[in-house]
């Protein structure tokens, strides 16, 4: 018996891991147990098993030589462990030195859900085989969908695979040739081949793209993108990732191009991207984000944009290298960035510390102009310092707080110079019963600008001002007991309020880097009333969540000044969010000016997923904004799932002051357990494209 317990640890060394406890017992079973003292042979025969822990060997027949350290297994070998099942005809293995050959065997890797078979596999190590002959997939069939057939396939158990003279079959029908390709074996980033992808573009031509992922470490990695356009040349991408923690990380990318195509003022298609030259033969874009933190509390904030030319966004806009296809800063980092079609790329620096009763605050941004104007008046804030005090008691109930703010503004043509603002603020917040709130506040601040002319001549300009007001609330609500879908109570809040606001400015100011004005002398009363929904659900285990069903807010004010001639009353305002279930989403508000009995600004926006099988869900969406004098549009999409897999979708945008269609796009979409495929059409700026993209199991996308 002791000999099948060393056979199974030495074979497999997998299995002294410490998945498994080395205390305990092994079950082992076979119909005949046998040995032969000449030889010093061990024999089982009929049905061997042996079972420890989640690890199991099964065989027809094992034979052990004490003298070689040659086991000899036969017979519809299956071994399973927690990460890997192995399946064989026959096999010789040397136990000493942990090496031998199985034939005609599979290997499933459950990390990377791979099935590799082979004519003959070699194990080589402790933890490597080399496979003969050898069939790569991730498809649960006899048959697969889509396999790598090569002539030998070398895997580590510790995460990755490498194949040479890798032919792509689709249904058992070669598809195309790859040199060489790495691929992981477990859930772990590993360093490797991307697969390529391909496309055409009419500016582009057609288009290439061979990635290759490095993994540097558990927190970092880089890929690097080899690229070739047939209309304008070799593009190289790089773009690095790290993560720290959840406050510590950044993503970094940039692209190159040596451009070989120009663009020609006469030319209606190069006059659309801007009606400024481009001599520039070297193209790039340097893009990213950093979170930091620091020491003492404090986080630093990086916002990168950096842009050789106004055409390279609208020029790339779409395909491989296109504005939207590399990571999702705005969505990893959770900060904007500019617009395609913005007139300045920003790139600004943030320090902060931010306590309980102050905040403090760095900031450095530049303001890029890629039209490279010979006359750069844009303003640029280099340095800006601020300063926030939270609200503190001063006296009893009576609160303060202060605001500071320091910076320096320098452009390459025109007026620079520096600019402070100070403000300070007493509050004295009084309720009644936690029913009524009741809050007079009064504020004042002063701004001082010194500035260095253009012409040479240093001026200071201030101004200052005082504003008093005050806010007054009631909050009331009543419950209601129901029982609908889980729901047994709904109430309903509703918060009436009115803010009273009056200010007066002295000053010998004329605006310089900050915007006009606008607000001036105020003397304004504002009413608004929310509503608010709210249910209590309680599932069949008692456990009670509570969810806002819909939030409505309607406000309107009184200028006793005036806003616009005569007018006094402010459009009536009313803003509204309903999400009565996880699968709807309803948003919306509108301005209505009752002057001009018009609405002077919508917007709208309605989502619906619908639970499919498998843990499918079909989308429908809508979007519909107005701004008066501006914009009319509206934007549309759905994708539904079909029988058998097939999903298809589509989305739409239109201007309908002209009765234009911006774009629009069709999609079919195609899932199986191991790979998917996409086939998509889309039309924008009276220009038609269309790609198929395949993404397998394993092996990631290629598309074009």
């Amino acid at each position: 018996m002791r000999i099948f317990i060393f056979l199974l640890i030495l074979l497999f060394p997998e299995v002294a891991s410490s998945k498994i406890e080395k205390g305990a017992p092994w079950e082992i079973r076979a119909n005949i147990l046998s040995y032969d003292a000449k030889t010093k042979t061990y024999f089982a025969k009929g049905d061997v098993i042996l079972k420890k822990g989640e690890n199991y060997l099964y065989a027809e027949s094992v034979s052990y030589n004490e003298k070689t350290g040659i086991a000899k297994l036969k017979g519809n070998i299956w071994f399973e462990t927690p990460d890997q099942i192995m399946v064989a005809e026959e096999g010789v293995m040397n136990l000493k030195d942990q090496t031998g050959t199985l034939k005609k065997s599979c290997i499933f890797i459950k990390g990377g859900n791979y099935y590799i078979s082979g004519d003959e596999i070699k194990k080589v190590g402790k933890d490597k085989y080399i496979i003969k002959g050898c069939s790569v997939t991730t498809c649960a069939s006899e048959k697969p969908a889509w396999s790598l057939r090569s002539s030998e396939v070398e895997v580590s158990l510790e995460g990755y695979g490498k194949a040479k003279s890798v032919v792509f079959k689709v249904k058992g029908v070669p598809v195309f040739y790859i040199p060489y390709i790495m691929f992981s074996t477990k859930k772990e980033r590993q360093t490797g081949l991307l697969p390529p992808r391909m496309g055409y573009i009419g500016r582009n031509g057609f288009s290439i793209e061979l990635p290759f992922y490095l993994a540097i470490s558990e927190n970092t990695d880089m890929t690097l993108y080899q690229r070739y356009m047939q209309k304008r040349g070799y593009m190289q991408g790089i773009e690095i990732r790290h993560i720290r923690s959840e406050n510590s990380r950044f993503s970094f990318l940039f692209d190159i191009l040596s451009d070989r195509s120009d663009k020609y003022m006469t030319d209606e298609d190069d006059l659309e991207l801007s009606p400024y030259r481009r001599t520039n033969k070297t193209r790039y874009w340097l893009r990213g984000k950093l979170d930091q933190e620091l020491p003492f509390d404090m986080m630093a904030r990086l916002d990168l944009d950096y842009i050789s030319d106004q055409d390279y966004l609208l020029e790339f806009e779409r395909g491989l290298f296109g504005f939207d296809a590399r990571t999702d800063l705005q969505h990893d980092l959770k900060r904007p960035m500019d617009e395609i079609r913005s007139p300045t790329r920003r790139t600004s620096l943030r320090i902060s510390r931010d306590l309980g009763d102050y905040s403090l605050q760095f900031s450095s941004s530049y303001y890029q102009r890629p039209e490279h104007l010979s006359e750069d008046r844009t303003p640029e804030p280099f340095a800006e310092l601020y300063f926030q005090s939270l609200q503190k008691p001063l006296f009893s109930s009576i609160f303060y707080s202060l605001k500071a703010k320091y910076s320096y503004i320098w452009r390459e043509t025109g007026d620079r110079g520096n600019s402070f603002t100070f403000s300070p603020e007493i509050n004295l917040p009084l309720w009644l019963k936690d029913v009524i709130e009741f809050e007079p506040y009064f504020r004042y601040e002063y701004t001082g600008q010194f500035i260095n002319r253009e012409i040479g001549s240093c001026t200071y300009q201030s101004k200052y001002f005082y504003e008093t007001g005050a806010r007054i609330s009631l909050k009331a609500g009543r419950s209601f007991f129901v029982d609908w879908n889980g729901v047994d109570k709904l109430t309903h809040y509703i918060w009436p309020e009115i803010t009273y606001r009056y200010r007066e400015t002295k000053r010998k100011y004329v605006p310089w880097f900050e915007e006009v004005d606008e607000e001036g002398d105020v003397n304004l009363i504002n009413f608004s009333l929310k509503n608010f929904l709210d249910a209590r659900i309680t599932d069949s285990e008692g456990n009670i969540s509570y969810r806002q069903w819909i939030r409505l807010n309607l406000n309107q004010g009184y200028d006793f000044n005036g806003y616009e001639e005569d007018r006094h009353f402010t459009p009536l305002f009313m803003d509204l969010i309903a999400t009565p279930f996880s699968n709807i989403d309803i948003r919306g508000n509108f301005r209505w000016d009752h002057y001009d009995t018009e609405i002077k600004s919508a917007l709208f926006s309605a989502t619906v997923y619908v639970p499919r099988e498998r843990g499918e869900k079909d989308t429908y969406k809508v979007d519909y904004v107005y701004r008066e004098g501006e914009k009319e549009s509206l934007e549309g999409y759905f994708d539904i799932n079909l029988k058998g897999g097939f999903a298809f979708g589509s989305s739409f945008e239109l201007e309908m002051r002209t009765d234009t269609t911006v774009s629009n796009s069709y999609w079919l979409r195609y899932r199986s357990q191991c790979w998917e495929a996409k086939f998509q059409l889309k039309r924008q700026d009276e220009q038609t494209s269309f790609g198929i993209g395949f993404h397998l199991l394993g092996l990631g996308d290629i598309s074009h």
